[in-house]
């Protein structure tokens, strides 16, 4: 291979496993942070007496640790990813660019489009329908009000998601591809029709926040 398309793979390898780092550091970075604004929310409606001393441990310990209480080996992955990156890209550019063969990158060129997965999207929120009968539901610190709803299967109906909680929350149903996202103090209404009766589970997809007890039931049933 020329030293050009070397150069172009080489390019492409470090671009991509950079990108890997960089998710993974956010991703573990904002779910520490969301964890620990949970915790600190629960120590204030702790002190303001929104809760007792069990309810609060019970809570806190669903959540889990809060930030810079992780594994040594989570904090180290996007160095040691980082690492990897330059050492493959030191790699192909002194080891493989003389070879005519094709050297590393040819015997692994064919395995390497299926080697790193993709997260999955984000679920839609589909605009609100006209006339439709409206649901609401509210979100707060760490739970749904209410957990259980009931809609008529094929009929279409408005749900309205109000956080009158303090920290950002979703409500995130899987079967239905949907996630509604709304900040404290906002409200967010979609609108939906569901088809098939059966039991729905939706929940807060923030980390920590559905083991926390912030899910509940949406029951479409035949009318």
């Amino acid at each position: 291979m020329m030293a050009g398309g070397w150069f172009v793979l080489s390019l492409i390898l470090i671009l991509v496993l950079a990108g890997i780092v960089v998710a993974l550091a956010t991703g573990q970075g904002t779910g520490e942070q969301d964890r620990g604004r949970a915790h600190d929310i629960l120590r204030q409606r702790l002190a303001a007496g929104e809760i007792d001393a069990d309810e609060y441990r019970a809570h806190a310990e669903l959540l889990g640790p809060e930030a810079g209480t992780g594994s040594s080996v989570r904090r180290w992955l996007p160095a040691l990813l980082a690492g990897v990156a330059v050492l493959l890209l030191l790699g192909l550019l002194f080891g493989g660019a003389g070879r005519s063969t094709g050297g590393w990158w040819g015997p692994m060129g064919g395995h390497m489009d299926g080697m790193w997965g993709q997260r999955t999207s984000q679920g839609s929120a589909p605009a609100a329908v006209d006339d439709a009968d409206e649901i609401v539901v509210e979100a707060t610190e760490m739970a749904f009000d209410p957990s259980s709803v009931e809609v008529a299967a094929g009929e279409p109906v408005n749900l309205t998601v109000t956080n009158v909680g303090r920290a950002f929350h979703d409500l995130t149903i899987d079967e239905l591809d949907l996630q509604v996202d709304v900040a404290s103090g906002q409200t967010a209404t979609v609108g939906l029709e569901i088809d098939e009766p059966g039991e729905y589970v939706y929940y807060c997809s923030v980390p920590g926040h559905a083991s926390a007890g912030m899910q509940g039931t949406l029951t479409v049933v035949v009318p």
